[in-house]
């Protein structure tokens, strides 16, 4: 988790106009959390290049 959080989520209230921008607000959050979630998981035995998980 090199990486700070750089966008937040969008806080959606009843009778707010809606512009393309709070779905791209929306899904750069997702990409954040997610990018996040993945590294918390990530061990050096995973992260080094060429390794398959499939493999046995």
């Amino acid at each position: 988790m090199n990486n700070l959080l750089t966008h937040y989520p969008v806080n959606w209230i009843d009778g707010m106009k809606l512009s393309s921008s709070h779905f791209i607000a929306v899904q750069d959050f997702v990409t954040d959390s997610v990018r996040d979630a993945i590294a918390l998981q990530t061990t050096d035995l995973n992260a080094k290049q060429g390794y398959d998980r499939d493999e046995r």
